[in-house]
């Protein structure tokens, strides 16, 4: 995300984006909190055209900005969500875990007014939405309204901690399947995430290093995941170990 400098209340033709009223919004994305490293933030479209973006926890820019997106563009949102039906999809969706984060989605047209909770246990035309917004979340061309204090979850405190001299690769995982589960058939559970078998770990451990695409989802949601796949033993980030220092 590239931004500017706005300061409080907006310079340079943009508007004060704190005074915008909540009625105004016609669609939302909110990301919660999880056990991980899952990214917190609220994403909002208003009548306006404004899409204001405030980044919360583990998010690469911290604070509120703003941007004014085209007519072309706002028309484009709106078609997707009315091409998908979004009126017709039930209001929550279970969460089995307390470990995986809520996933909010608004959707206001008209006098009509809809919000989805849920988390990995939704409809693939509602996973497919989500990421347009996400994706709207990481474009170009936010301005900083608010700048925040970072704020980073526990999980990645530690995860800091124990770095030393290892770096993770962020789109790949190490799990250990059960002695019962094949790995094909495992892997198309999560056909959504593009994941992929890298290798093996070793000819005579049951460990495999899957990779997933990050445009579909991040490491903290797929990790967050798979800890409730019931199919697994074990997963980890994996690391690229660097040669110690003497």
């Amino acid at each position: 995300m590239l931004f500017c400098f706005l300061g409080l209340i907006g310079c340079g033709g943009m508007k004060d984006v704190t005074k915008f009223k909540a009625d105004d919004k016609v669609l939302g994305l909110y990301k919660g909190a999880c056990s991980g490293k899952c990214s917190v933030y609220n994403l909002d479209i208003y009548k306006n055209r404004y899409v204001v973006y405030e980044g919360i926890m583990n998010v690469e820019n911290y604070g509120l900005y703003a941007k004014k997106i085209t007519a072309e563009e706002y028309n484009a949102l709106i078609a997707e969500f009315d091409k998908e039906d979004f009126y017709s999809f039930e209001n929550q969706y279970p969460i089995p875990s307390t470990e995986l984060p809520t996933i909010t989605m608004l959707y206001n047209k008209a006098k009509l007014s809809k919000s989805i909770k849920g988390s990995i246990d939704r409809p693939q035309k509602l996973l497919a939405l989500q990421r347009v917004l996400e994706k709207l979340a990481k474009s170009d061309g936010f301005k900083l309204v608010k700048a925040y204090e970072p704020k980073i979850s526990a999980a990645e405190q530690s995860d800091d901690k124990q770095a030393n001299n290892s770096e993770i690769i962020d789109d790949q995982f190490i799990v250990e399947l059960n002695s019962n589960v094949f790995m094909s058939e495992w892997l198309r559970k999560y056909k959504q995430y593009d994941a992929r078998l890298v290798k093996k770990v070793a000819p005579d451990l049951n460990y495999w290093v899957i990779s997933f695409s990050k445009q579909k989802t991040t490491s903290s949601e797929l990790f967050a995941i798979f800890k409730q796949d019931k199919e697994l033993k074990m997963v980890e980030q994996n690391k690229r170990v660097s040669p110690r220092q003497h």
